[in-house]
């Protein structure tokens, strides 16, 4: 199954996925949204992809769910969640903004204990100790997902690939040989063996993620054929929730 993603954005900087072959994208400013929306659509009906819309903030997020509300398709709305009040206030101005709660997912990002995900997350789950109430109960008609911290993505952005794409280097590399192919595919170069040694590891980390997380969020959205990813503002993490593990967990 194809997907498609567009990314609607005046600041346009998260594409950075050059050597990715993982991902089909477009990112155009609000001016070409609007064609370039359409030209999905045409494809979708043609050949059946799925849409993974990846809308910046502001005006950004506003011209994109105006081409979504115009098109009358049905879609799921992903809203990233960070760690912080003030984050967490974007969310519900993006959250009163869709309109929509049945159809909308909130994604508690960065999450780097899950087992104490409620002392990390302490406004998202509110607090008796502080008197903080939480502010799940506001949403409780949505969805939630989690998504794991992991420097992975990071890691993957640099050499302009998703996740996907570094899980790809370990296939088919079984560890107990894994030494041997990687010496015989550096032609007995030392600094060529110990970077195909990083790869690999890196590799390895990265297809035990997918496996680990991406699965859980395959079934939440097994049914789904077009998404949007929205916030109000930047800094949530919204190329990592769209390029990374959405555009793997559309697919199936």
């Amino acid at each position: 199954m194809t997907v498609k993603i567009l990314e609607i954005d005046d600041n346009n900087s998260s594409n950075v996925f050059t050597n990715s072959s993982s991902v089909d994208s477009m990112s155009v400013t609000v001016r070409d949204g609007e064609k370039a929306f359409t030209e999905m659509l045409f494809e979708q009906m043609a050949n059946g992809t799925k849409l993974l819309l990846d809308l910046g903030g502001g005006n950004d997020s506003k011209a994109g769910l105006g081409y979504i509300r115009d098109s009358g398709l049905e879609f799921t709305y992903v809203i990233p969640v960070g760690n912080s009040l003030a984050q967490l206030q974007n969310a519900l101005d993006t959250y009163n903004m869709i309109g929509d709660p049945k159809n909308t997912i909130f994604a508690i990002n960065q999450v780097h204990d899950i087992k104490n995900i409620k002392e990390e997350f302490l406004f998202w789950f509110g607090s008796e100790e502080y008197g903080i109430e939480p502010f799940c109960e506001k949403v409780s008609k949505s969805k939630t997902i989690f998504i794991p911290f992991s420097p992975l993505f990071e890691i993957a952005a640099m050499n302009g690939l998703t996740i996907a794409d570094l899980a790809e280097f370990s296939k088919g590399i079984p560890k107990d040989k894994s030494i041997s192919i990687l010496y015989k595919e550096s032609g007995g170069d030392k600094a060529t063996f110990t970077k195909l040694s990083q790869q690999y590891k890196q590799s390895i980390r990265a297809a035990e993620y997918l496996d680990a997380f991406v699965t859980p969020i395959k079934e939440v959205f097994k049914n789904t054929k077009n998404i949007a990813v929205v916030s109000t503002k930047g800094g949530v993490g919204k190329s990592t929730i769209s390029w990374h593990l959405l555009n793997v967990a559309l697919k199936g």
